[in-house]
């Protein structure tokens, strides 16, 4: 049987670079010929496509076997010739195991024919309803809610017309999920199955470099479809260089720290089993700390920060931080044993909070609080940062984005300067925190724009770092978190951002005047296309940078919750 008959085949040639110092090579160089992906497994009636790549250490024609009539073509040493694309008519490949057989061979080249092989694992597919899921390289696996598909082994299964199923792809260590391909219902992983089959092929592609890897699987303690009560995510390094992660979850606290063999609940009960919104974790040098807040029954909220101590939580104080039973605490942000939060007094007033625990008692670090603007004033999100140089604090305020600092022993709250931004539209975002090269450091951005802006503060004024991030054709940029990147350098970033059905985490850290990528796009979990869909990330910078992603969604007609960790290697 030709081969021709069978594959859908790209050439891709190219060749090495010689050092020119080292003159040309004399005749009798080395050529060698790889295909890509060595085994893929796909369903019957769906082609294969064998990408087939020939190297050389000098120019030279070699010609290549394995596509019916012979191809010569021309190698070039120096790789400056374009890729020779040949496309052949594909054909449906019978049930089973194929090898297809590729080689080269060159009179003006020393060596002996060499050759390379593909292996095409085809197996049966169903007419009714479902879907069938092929593998393009042998990298990964993917898998199905519901049930029914775990491939390679089981690569199809059918379920019932008009049903959504999520297909969930996992790469090994050797190997990135660079997308889906197939069906326009494979787009996100998220299909829904109509009258027809849904045909969805998983791509994973050889690493080249860092790139980011799950550290280990889902964090969290629930099972899916049964979390009630979601809070967002925190995280941290502390000084041993494990990674810290928080999060509420059925109103319990939950701390983890990343270890050897996974990750590891800190403290035999957890700090709170009645916690409301979103956590904050943080390191003062000898243990972990994570504030929250609960609900006292009355309509009010309170702060709480507890301290891991001989292995169980401790609460700081006793009780909770803010002692003023008349207000509203929210929004809690900790660096190391400093807390900030919102507090509203119910009558429109509101003010940011800064307390700092001395060893024995909460204080406050300054004479005054640092922002109290008077009643129908909104203020948000206080982010609070500490260095060996100070304290700082940045805060929402109507459309813009304010900060200040406490230096010293000073115990006056100094602004930081004009707003660090202004005309910010929609429900806009921003993180602050402190870098060892950088100094205080801000980013916020506007969902109006699609993109956000880094400022870092020197000399005075507010400096906008490189150009505008984001993606301003995006239909939406948001989650944007900013690296607390004490003491390990440069400012990092990750933002989550959405054209269409594609979603992608990207992560940028800005180093010699400019942003560069770290690590390759990052697919995440498959939810943005079930009602109630939200997500969070955060990103912390330590031996392994690590980020931390926490995505909701309705499964049928109830909540799901996934925490999941990747790490840069």
């Amino acid at each position: 049987m030709r081969v021709s008959s069978l594959l859908s085949l790209l050439w891709v040639l190219s060749g090495c670079h010689c050092d020119p110092e080292e003159g040309r090579e004399p005749p009798g160089g080395q050529y060698d010929i790889s295909v890509s992906p060595e085994t893929q497994t796909i369903t019957a009636g769906a082609s294969a496509t064998v990408t087939v790549k020939v190297t050389c250490s000098q120019s030279a024609q070699v010609t290549v076997f394995g596509a019916g009539e012979p191809v010569p073509v021309m190698c070039q040493a120096d790789g400056s010739h374009a890729p020779l694309p040949v496309t052949l008519t594909p054909a449906q490949l019978p049930v089973g195991t194929q090898t297809f057989k590729f080689s080269a061979a060159s009179a003006a080249l020393r060596g002996d024919t060499v050759t390379a092989t593909a292996t095409v694992i085809v197996v049966a597919a169903s007419n009714n309803p479902g879907i069938d899921v092929t593998l393009m390289g042998t990298g990964g696996t993917v898998t199905s809610a519901p049930g029914g598909i775990s491939c390679p082994g089981t690569c199809s299964s059918d379920y019932p017309a008009h049903s959504s199923v999520v297909l969930t792809a996992a790469a090994d260590e050797t190997h990135r999920f660079s997308g889906w391909q197939g069906d326009a219902a494979c787009a996100t992983g998220s299909v829904y199955v109509e009258m027809a089959r849904v045909r969805c092929t998983a791509v994973f592609v050889p690493r080249t470099g860092a790139d980011w890897l799950a550290a280990g699987g889902p964090l969290n303690v629930s099972a899916a479809n049964e979390v009630a009560d979601i809070g967002g995510t925190s995280l941290v390094f502390g000084p041993s260089g494990k990674a810290i992660a928080a999060w509420v979850e059925n109103r319990t606290v939950r701390v983890f720290e990343r270890t050897a063999t996974g990750w590891l609940a800190l403290g035999g009960a957890p700090p709170s089993t009645s916690a409301s919104g979103a956590p904050a974790v943080s390191h003062d040098g000898t243990s972990p700390l994570v504030a929250w807040t609960e609900d006292d029954g009355m309509g009010l909220r309170d702060v709480f920060v507890a301290r891991l101590e001989n292995g169980a939580w401790v609460r700081l104080g006793g009780g909770p931080v803010d002692l003023d039973p008349a207000q509203l605490a929210s929004d809690p942000s900790l660096s190391l044993a400093n807390v900030a939060w919102v507090e509203t007094d119910g009558m429109g007033g509101s003010r940011i909070v800064v307390r700092r625990w001395s060893g024995t008692a909460w204080v406050n670090p300054a004479g005054a609080e640092v922002a109290q603007p008077g009643p129908g004033v909104a203020l948000k999100q206080p982010r609070v940062a500490r260095t060996t140089q100070g304290l700082a604090v940045a805060w929402g305020q109507g459309s813009a984005v304010k900060a200040a600092e406490l230096m010293g022993t000073s115990t006056s709250w100094l602004p930081m300067g004009p707003d660090a931004f202004t005309g910010l539209q929609g429900n806009f975002t921003f993180d602050f925190g402190a870098s060892y090269s950088e100094g205080w450091v801000l980013v916020a951005t506007s969902q109006a724009s699609g993109t956000f802006q880094v400022k870092r503060w020197r000399d005075g004024l507010w400096e906008t770092l490189g150009s505008p991030r984001g993606n301003a054709s995006a239909m939406f940029t948001t989650d944007v978190a900013l690296s607390h990147a004490i003491p390990w350098g440069d400012p990092t970033l990750v933002w989550s951002s959405r054209s269409g059905s594609t979603e992608q985490l990207l992560v940028e850290r800005f180093s010699g005047g400019s942003w560069a990528r770290l690590g390759a796009a990052l697919v995440p979990t498959n939810r943005q296309n079930t009602p109630g869909f939200s997500r969070e990330v955060q990103i912390a910078e330590g031996p392994t940078p690590t980020l931390l992603e926490v995505s909701t969604g309705l499964v049928g007609s109830t909540n799901d919750f996934t925490v999941r960790a990747w790490e840069l290697r």
